[in-house]
């Protein structure tokens, strides 16, 4: 029978919580799984992490090339599409205002 189970875990310097009704025992398989899932768009997505494909696209020179995740294809993708039907009111290049908020790389 389930029953109703709060997990939790880190990621990005902050705390994520789930609660579901999942089988007695399942907590740490749920958590594991969990973990893993912000721990993979935690790699491909960190502006603090060096080696991030986030990290690298950033860095990289105009014009090279480098195979990047399908999640942070879509990711892009879904980016430049937003920017297209807002008009440019939806920008995903806010690196500067990232860095204004305090939350980029340099602090």
């Amino acid at each position: 029978m389930a029953a109703l189970a709060t997990v939790s875990g880190s990621t990005m310097g902050t705390r994520w919580t789930v609660r579901a009704a999942i089988g007695a025992g399942a907590e740490g398989e749920l958590t594991r799984q969990l973990q893993a899932a912000v721990d993979r768009v935690d790699a491909q997505m960190s502006n603090w992490k060096p080696d991030s494909a986030l990290s690298r696209f950033n860095a990289a020179p105009v014009g090279e090339w480098f195979e990047i995740e399908p999640e942070f294809a879509a990711v892009v993708a879904l980016g430049i599409e937003m920017g297209a039907l807002t008009g440019g009111a939806f920008d995903m290049t806010l690196g500067r205002l990232v860095g204004l908020w305090g939350f980029g790389p340099g602090g």
